[in-house]
């Protein structure tokens, strides 16, 4: 089954053609490497395939249900004062679950309509359900374990 089709992708910067019309199919369970001479468009397909940019010509389309991530070559830090900082965004889905299960039981703190606190209800347990699932509750360990690996350990995988 295809993960990824690009058709026809172009993208320039600047009145320079970064590539032109290229086409690809990645299917499910592909191990696909991308290699090329310094400024030929590597980064620049990854960020068009990851949806940071769109292409100027041409369609990516992903599989229903893709998720796609993208850790940037020079990531852009400035708005980042610390180390924990700049981890805890691996896990931006979890804490936006986090804050909706807070924004959720503050609602239900207020709500005296049986009705409306008996949704409310259901909509956090769901969304518990999930947080648990995907890890939620494992943030900060996950955190700390990443932080204290030694020098070594981190570039060897």
């Amino acid at each position: 089954m295809i993960a990824c089709s690009v058709h026809q992708v172009t993208k320039m910067y600047g009145g320079s053609s970064i590539f032109e019309n290229i086409s690809f199919e990645i299917k499910e369970r592909d191990r696909v490497g991308l290699v090329g001479r310094n400024g030929s468009g590597k980064t620049t397909l990854f960020r068009l395939l990851a949806g940071e940019e769109p292409p100027d010509a041409g369609q990516i389309h992903w599989k229903k249900g893709s998720q796609i991530g993208y850790l940037a070559q020079i990531p852009d830090l400035q708005n980042r004062s610390t180390v924990r900082d700049v981890l805890r965004t691996a896990f931006s889905e979890l804490l936006q679950m986090e804050d909706k299960m807070k924004r959720l039981e503050a609602e239900m703190s207020r709500e005296t309509d049986q009705g409306k606190l008996e949704a409310l209800m259901n909509e956090y347990g769901d969304t518990l359900d999930l947080f648990t699932v995907k890890g939620g509750y494992e943030i900060e360990a996950n955190i700390e374990k990443s932080r204290s690996r030694p020098e070594h350990e981190r570039s060897s995988g």
